[in-house]
């Protein structure tokens, strides 16, 4: 397997050398990543594929603020349009309680050292 920087920070997997772009940084390697979870924090190493860390949080906390977004949807608009028969406190309390989860979550994130404990840490957020 050939890995090459695409020269836009991102990293290309292809078969042959011949496939690589003209003067592009590549490397020859068995060792591919688990997934493409972190892709674009993908980095080439001296014989491997490797995960920047910092750029797989900045993909772990967006994951979390999607799906804090989508958390908060259906409070958002109870407490937009103040919808009849429907409690705005009881609303605001869920929000709180999304809030301190995301933070935790956040913090969680922050502490991670490497890229398996990253992985379980957001695996919740994960989609199929």
């Amino acid at each position: 397997m050939i890995a090459y920087n695409q020269g836009n920070g991102q990293i290309a997997i292809c078969s042959q050398v011949s496939s690589v772009p003209e003067g592009a940084q590549y490397i020859e390697t068995h060792v591919a990543p688990m997934d493409k979870l972190f892709r674009s924090a993908w980095r080439l190493g001296v014989d491997s594929i490797e995960t920047d860390l910092s750029g797989a949080k900045i993909i772990a906390h967006n994951m979390r603020r999607a799906k804090r977004e989508i958390d908060f949807a259906p409070y958002d608009e109870i407490i937009a349009k103040q919808i009849p028969g429907h409690d705005a406190i009881a609303a605001e309390a869920a929000r709180a309680d999304i809030r301190t989860a995301d933070a935790l979550l956040q913090s969680n994130i922050d502490a991670c050292l490497d890229e398996n404990t990253l992985r379980g840490v957001i695996e919740p957020l994960i989609t199929v």
